[in-house]
């Protein structure tokens, strides 16, 4: 076998140890990594102990703020409950204030109503006399007009033949009927205007006890004895207005009687045949004695 070159033996030799430097550096940097992997490793486990402490921390820090926190919402509805407390206190001081300042005034007030409430009553009591003594005359003229055009209508239903009237007989029936028509109309109107007087004057009252009412409620067992008195004083007014109310009513079904009565009487009184005059007229005397100077 041929002995090999010097080239190659330097070259294979100069390989040689590159190689060994090499694995001698690469030795040498498992080394460095190998130490360095054991303080990584150590670095990594003080980090875990250290999240491990600050996890155990917080935990501890939050349960503490909410134990804090629970006692402070705690305080919060203790004050909330007192504060309720005192609020509702404080409105039944002011409801108080106002029932005694209120029923003040109404018990001096009371006499002055009550006055204005007897001259009210009285002044309708003087209407309702006077409108049902003119619903009285004005009835009493329908039920004689009545009776009068009963006695025609029969004996026309006794007779065969229509019976006619004359345009001059038949015109005070009209007349009648307007006239009391007339009447019809103002007693509406009063009968309305006195109704809508006592409405007014109870509502009003009842209106006043309810208020009388609100404002014992404060306190009933302090104020119940000045309500009872208020009520006392304005009660016989309320049953004296609701009196004249009934009275009212029955005004006016009375009234709605006539009405209906006048009513008959007009549609017979339309019944009413006028017969038609084919005389001539007889005309003035002056107008005969020019005319006839005029015709000569």
């Amino acid at each position: 076998m041929p002995e090999a070159s010097p080239y190659l033996t330097a070259s294979l030799t100069r390989f040689t140890d590159r190689g060994a430097l090499i694995r001698r550096d690469v030795e040498l940097m498992l080394e460095g990594l190998e130490v360095k992997g054991h303080l990584l490793r150590d670095l990594r486990e003080k980090v875990q102990t250290h999240r491990q402490e600050d996890v155990a921390q917080l935990n501890e820090a939050r349960r503490q703020t909410w134990a804090i926190w629970e006692e402070r919402l705690k305080r919060i509805e203790e004050w909330m409950t007192s504060s309720s407390t005192l609020e509702r206190s404080a409105g039944n001081l002011r409801a108080w204030r106002e029932s005694v300042l209120g029923l003040g005034r109404a018990q001096s007030l009371a006499r002055k109503y009550a006055a204005s409430l007897l001259a009210k009553a009285g002044k309708i009591e003087n209407r309702l006399a006077e409108r049902a003594r003119r619903t009285q005359e004005w009835a009493s003229l329908l039920r004689a007009k009545e009776a009068e055009l009963r006695e025609f209508v029969e004996r026309q239903a006794a007779r065969d033949t229509e019976v006619l009237v004359s345009k001059a007989r038949k015109q005070p029936y009209l007349d009648f009927v307007y006239l009391k028509r007339e009447e019809e109309g103002r007693l509406s109107i009063e009968l309305k205007s006195i109704r809508a007087t006592l409405n007014r004057a109870l509502d009003r009252i009842g209106r006043a006890e309810k208020w009388i009412a609100r404002m014992a409620e404060a306190n009933p067992a302090q104020f119940e004895m000045r309500k009872n008195d208020l009520l006392a004083t304005w009660r016989p007014y309320h049953k004296r207005f609701s009196d004249l109310r009934e009275a009212a009513l029955h005004q006016a079904m009375e009234f709605e009687e006539g009405r209906m009565r006048l009513r008959w009487i007009y549609e017979q009184v339309q019944r009413m045949r006028v017969v038609e005059s084919s005389a001539s007229t007889r005309r003035p005397l002056l107008e005969r004695l020019f005319g006839s100077r005029e015709e000569n």
